[in-house]
């Protein structure tokens, strides 16, 4: 029985895949009972823990011993992602690939896995109404256009035609589509937004009745249009020189009830000259009340009622400088030191002499052309150089570079600026008493000029924008007594 224990043992301890170690003799005696009708012994084994074999299960077959407890050596179980293909497997990338699923078998559009890696975004076997049959999503912006899910366009992104919401375009459809030129979108427009789906404003060529217009002239004021985008008339607030307005009654002192000013003139003198009286009672001849103003002390309120200004030959410049040059009344100058300082532009010598050319029609010129006497004795006087934008161009018989009578019209380009308003020289020298008959003529002639509403100079309202940005935070109407020429500059937009 001993041998047979012993014999037990040894195979146990070299063949079994876990045993216990030496068994004492009192394990053995324990586990042994022998029975009168049993003499076999039972035993009983704990699998050692430690235990390692070869894998081969042969003590020396020299292959590694497989390690129980890391799995080194140890026969191991062919599963997917082990990146071995095995049997049953079409392909294995160990963590998929574009070609392979996950699962391990080949990659396909429609084989119900999404495999992003082959840039799949759904699988459903089938087109549904989340994946089209192509495996991407069904989705606005996709470029496909997709009726079932409410779809009537689809460019991928916003177009003239498209809205980013895959609807057809439509101003009023509520959607802002830039690309279409939209800058709003209502159902029927409103007083931030014109019916055409561009934000409303004062100018912008349309009316916007919820804004409160009445009309729109595209920032240009007409016969029958203010720059406040209302019908015109006369006490509305807004001086509209198109319609023959000069002021709006009753805020402007000398205003007729017809918002024309009362024939008046303000008359700048040196004061206490006797040259100056021919000049005031000319004036007067001409149906203007005349307020004579010192050049020491004239302000643009001063002026600023009266229908022209007549600045006098006896005026000095280093008195008078340039107080009046914002003025939005007419002004004629009659010395040609002033000129420079009110942007009219460069003088020239015209030498000696008591006779002009004229040589073209204008309302400046009294209907009078050729040479023309308009003093009664030779003398030597400079003129004005003639600008690109200057009017009436009577020039001296001897140079006819050398302008002696000559305009801006209203808004016109001067030298480094607009004229505020119409703007005029008549050059008698010192000697307006010396004038002919003719001489006279031509000054009545700019008086009557200057009396007469301008006439519209068409400008790019842009570049006048560009120049003067406070116009583009909605300044449209004239601001009453505005001394500010900026003020005018929308006045003569290109329409």
């Amino acid at each position: 029985m001993r041998l047979l224990i012993s014999a037990l043992l040894f195979v146990t301890g070299a063949y079994c895949v876990s045993c216990t170690s030496d068994l004492s003799k009192s394990d053995l005696q324990a586990s042994s009972q022998a029975d009168a009708g049993d003499d076999t012994p039972t035993i009983t084994i704990e699998p050692r823990r430690d235990a390692a074999i070869p894998a081969d299960g042969s003590p020396d077959s020299g292959t590694p011993e497989c390690d129980l407890r890391t799995g080194v050596g140890c026969p191991t179980t062919p599963t997917c992602g082990d990146g071995v293909t095995d049997t049953g497997e079409d392909c294995d990338d160990k963590s998929g690939s574009a070609d392979c699923n996950a699962n391990c078998t080949f990659s396909s559009c429609g084989d119900g896995i999404v495999n992003d890696q082959a840039g799949e975004a759904c699988d459903d076997e089938r087109e549904t109404t989340t994946c089209w049959a192509n495996c991407t999503l069904r989705s606005c912006g996709d470029g496909i256009v997709d009726p079932d899910i409410g779809e009537t366009c689809d460019d991928a992104g916003e177009t003239a035609s498209c809205n980013a919401n895959c609807q057809l375009s439509k101003c009023g459809d509520t959607q802002i589509n830039f690309s279409a030129g939209e800058e709003c979108d209502t159902v029927a427009g409103d007083a931030e937004c014109d019916a055409d789906c561009t934000t409303a404003k004062c100018g912008d060529g349309f009316v916007n009745q919820k804004a409160g217009e009445t009309c729109d002239y595209s920032g240009a004021e007409s016969v029958a249009c203010d720059l406040d985008c209302t019908k015109v008339a006369c006490g509305d607030g807004v001086v509209n020189i198109t319609a023959g307005e000069a002021c709006e009654t009753p805020e402007s002192a000398g205003c007729s009830a017809t918002c024309t000013f009362e024939p008046s003139a303000a008359f700048v003198t040196a004061g206490g000259v006797a040259e100056e009286l021919e000049v005031k009672m000319r004036l007067g001849a001409l149906g203007l009340t005349v307020s004579e103003v010192l050049q020491q002390n004239v302000t643009l309120a001063d002026v600023a009622q009266r229908g022209i200004i007549v600045v006098a030959a006896s005026v000095n410049r280093m008195n008078f400088g340039t107080k009046l040059a914002d003025s939005l009344r007419p002004m004629v100058l009659m010395d040609d030191s002033l000129l420079a300082d009110h942007s009219f532009g460069p003088t020239t010598a015209s030498g000696s002499t008591n006779s002009v050319t004229i040589a073209v029609q204008h309302p400046l010129n009294a209907d009078l052309t050729g040479t023309v006497e308009i003093w009664m004795s030779p003398a030597a006087n400079n003129g004005l150089v003639a600008q690109p934008s200057t009017l009436g161009v009577v020039s001296a018989a001897t140079n006819s570079s050398a302008l002696f009578s000559f305009g801006y019209e209203s808004q016109a380009q001067m030298v480094g600026r607009r004229a505020p308003a119409r703007r005029a020289g008549f050059l008698p020298g010192e000697r307006p008493a010396a004038l002919t008959a003719q001489g006279w003529l031509l000054f009545d002639a700019m008086v009557r000029w200057l009396m007469a509403p301008p006439v519209p100079i068409y400008e790019s309202c842009a570049v006048l924008l560009k120049k003067h940005p406070m116009l583009r935070t909605g300044l449209y109407s004239l601001r009453k007594n505005d001394v500010d020429s900026t003020a005018l500059c929308t006045r003569w937009p290109q329409p």
